[in-house]
């Protein structure tokens, strides 16, 4: 039995999934007292990125 998924939800799934890992090594550096590197930074931006365009790809579809 398949469901057909629809257009935008992979790339919101992803864009969670990524903020989360981003967000999970940015609290364990600060418990750590490490630095934090940028590039979780930028992790967190290409997330933020991702969600927003299923977002997008969503609406668009609902439109038409």
């Amino acid at each position: 039995m398949s469901q057909k998924r629809e257009k935008g939800t992979k790339p919101l799934i992803l864009g969670t999934v990524l903020i989360l890992l981003a967000l999970f090594n940015i609290i364990m550096s600060k418990i750590a007292n490490t630095s934090i590197d940028p590039f979780y930074f930028v992790i967190t931006a290409a997330g933020a990125a991702t969600i927003v365009f299923g977002a997008w790809q969503r609406k668009k579809i609902e439109k038409e």
